[in-house]
């Protein structure tokens, strides 16, 4: 027998939005290290306390930087969006369902009253306060992630002629016997 989904709008709903995080999420992992309270402190001479518009939460914004980071969001906008529709980003901002993602342009004006020093000040500190933690040691990681475009065709390959054809061979050979003498050195 053929079911019909019929929908009704609801009046009131109590969703926990934590609970469309899986257990072993990305997000549920750095939020269980994450302190951000120290944020106040250092941006509070960037917010005028008695007059202007609403300000963003430098805890909210830098919450949406990470997630920036760590999943290679490129643009503000394209940001706002994902936290928008992604539950488990909304969860890592604090964000309820019924209020809205601040609008990219404020994400903008935010980093640029901030300055380069201070954002890399602030995500220094947050690196400092996972290596007190023992989460890394604070050892230099280099990891080469270069696209690189060549202009090759495995069609336009030649092939290169051993000017002495028997050099591979003694070269392989050469290789095993010396691995060989080795073993035999160590076993004696």
């Amino acid at each position: 027998m053929q079911g019909k989904q019929t929908h009704q709008q609801e009046l009131f709903s109590t969703i926990d939005v934590e609970s469309f995080v899986p257990k072993g999420h990305l997000l549920r992992k750095v939020d269980k290290l994450l302190d951000l309270d120290f944020l106040y402190d250092l941006t509070e001479e960037l917010y005028c306390l008695d007059n202007g518009r609403a300000f963003i939460d430098p805890v909210l914004f830098f919450r949406m930087q990470l997630i920036s980071y760590l999943f290679g969001v490129e643009s503000d906008r394209q940001l706002c969006r994902d936290i928008h529709l992604n539950l488990a980003y909304r969860w890592f901002c604090r964000l309820p369902l019924y209020q809205s993602v601040p609008h990219h342009s404020s994400l903008t004006r935010i980093r640029d009253r901030m300055g380069e020093f201070r954002y890399r000040q602030i995500f220094k500190l947050i690196l400092l306060q996972w290596q007190k933690q023992g989460r890394f040691a604070g050892k230099q990681i280099v990891a080469d992630a270069t696209l690189v475009k060549a202009n090759a065709s495995m069609n336009s390959l030649l092939k290169r002629e051993d000017t002495d054809p028997n050099a591979r061979v003694l070269k392989q050979y050469e290789k095993r016997y010396h691995a060989f003498s080795i073993e035999n050195a160590n076993a004696g």
